[in-house]
């Protein structure tokens, strides 16, 4: 199985090149097993890298975990299938989203209900990224694949990814907020507490205006605001 490698291995800086940008004259390598790859730049398709032979393991598992989250992007019913056995619904989904420290392969959401998927092939949901995601409240959602998936078409690999539980699993509650990356101040408990001071001296001073034995005559105007604050202005004569 061929595979296009979009970005491969300068031979001399070992940095990492765009198929698009490559120079024609250079004998790239694959960034994963380093053997040399040629170059494939023309009018048709994107431009890209490929094996002279077959692809290495590192390719295909790459090539795997771009193919499972462009089918999670593209899936028609905009559902998936938890390891639970229930559905998740979705409406939107962002590829590479960024949450607080942490990025995730696909954020799935829907009317304030967020869940993460992550794509495993090699590399599964560490202890301390979930953490992270636990701490943002937000639930997630791990698909592990294996060299078996590798041969399927997209339509079997589609299967796997919606509608199976077997090789997913589930970390979270589903019924959240959005998730937020920054912990923002409440003020609200603040500005119940000031408004219930305010309320409390403008009835004091109302009494004392309505009631209390003035030395000096005096016009007295009450004036009611929107906020529902209530001003007090005394003009002596």
């Amino acid at each position: 199985m061929n595979v296009k490698l979009f970005e491969a291995r300068h031979p001399d800086t070992g940095e990492l090149v765009s198929a698009k940008h490559a120079a024609r004259n250079i004998r790239f390598q694959c960034p994963y097993c380093h053997l040399p790859v040629i170059l494939k730049r023309g009018t048709v398709r994107k431009p890209h890298f490929a094996h002279e032979g077959p692809a290495c393991a590192g390719a295909l598992e790459t090539y795997l975990h771009h193919l499972a989250i462009h089918l999670i992007m593209t899936n028609p019913t905009k559902r998936i299938r938890l390891a639970s056995g229930e559905w998740f619904n979705y409406t939107r989904a962002v590829q590479e989203y960024h949450i607080g420290s942490r990025r995730v392969d696909v954020m799935c959401g829907k009317d304030g209900t967020f869940l993460a998927v992550e794509i495993a092939v090699t590399h599964f949901l560490t202890s301390d990224k979930h953490a992270d995601l636990r701490a943002l409240s937000c639930p997630a959602l791990e698909i592990r694949l294996t060299s078996d998936h590798k041969t399927m078409t997209k339509t079997q690999l589609r299967t796997v990814l919606i509608n199976e539980t077997h090789n997913k699993k589930g970390f979270g509650l589903l019924s959240i907020s959005e998730p937020n990356p920054e912990v923002a101040f409440d003020w609200m408990p603040v500005i119940n507490f000031l408004s219930t001071v305010a309320v409390a001296v403008g009835t004091f001073l109302l009494l004392r205006w309505l009631f209390g034995t003035p030395k000096t005559k005096a016009r007295r105007r009450i004036f009611i605001f929107n906020s529902g604050c209530v001003g007090f202005v005394v003009i002596d004569h």
